[in-house]
Order: C-alpha cells, then structure tokens, then sequence
C-alpha cells in the first residue's frame, strides 16, 4: 500500500479515520481510496467510501463529493446514512452546477429516498429555490 500502513485491513481502515479526524484530509481521502481499491469486499468497505465522500467534501472537492456519495448511494442503498449522502449530493451540487442541472438533480435525488425526513425535503426545496427551480 502507497498511503495505508502494512496491517490488516480494520487497522487500515482506522488509520485511514485517525488521519480525517486529525485533519490529515489530503491524507485520509488518498487512504479511503486506497482502502476500497484494496479490499472492495470487506465489510468496511461501506464506511471507506463515505467517509471518502466526507473527506471530499470537507476539503471543498464538491464534484468528486457529488461523484463518490452518488456511487455510495447506488451501492449501498440500504444504508441508514442515505438521507446524509443524498442531501451532501444537493449541497455538493449547489457549489458546481449551473442552475439548469441543479434542478435536474434535486428534482432527480427524491428517488434515492423511500421516506425522506423532513429536515432533507426542507433543505432540497431551500437549494431548489435558490437555483431558481420551478416545482
């Protein structure tokens, strides 16, 4: 491994959280990178990939944000942190997109969820509304 220590996959894998919890972020991103390509099976695989996208986000890479919570949400559907992605996917595309795709986007992301909680739909229609997206 280029950014991960020589360890089994869960110390990989807290390494690659110790590093985003000290704002190591360049670090961490490269390490959760790293972490799925080595182990896309293992069952922290999941965790990787959204701590990636939060990673991303963090550091103000709203279009890989958008990129890699769009893959969690199509792998892991399931997911509790869904309602989370989605709306980072919203706030991501908030920063790059011109208005005509955000609201294709935010009219297109309700499909992700089955229930989504209020404060979600709150947030969707206030993005939505600034883009100037007709309902």
């Amino acid at each position: 491994p280029e950014y991960l220590p020589d360890a089994s996959p869960e110390e990989q894998y807290r390494f690659a959280l110790a590093r985003a919890l000290q704002n190591d972020l360049e670090t961490a991103e490269n390490a959760f990178v790293e972490f799925g390509e080595l182990h896309p099976e293992h069952e922290r695989a999941v965790d990787a990939l959204f701590w990636q996208g939060r990673v991303q986000f963090i550091q103000g890479q709203f279009e890989k944000a958008a990129t890699t919570f769009s893959k969690f949400n199509a792998l892991y559907s399931t997911d509790p942190r869904i309602s989370d992605t989605t709306l980072w996917i919203a706030e991501s595309v908030a920063k790059f997109a011109n208005a005509e795709q955000a609201c294709t986007i935010y009219e297109n992301l309700g499909q992700f969820l089955d229930q989504p909680p209020e404060s979600f739909v709150a947030r969707l229609a206030e993005l939505s509304a600034s883009a100037g997206c007709s309902s």
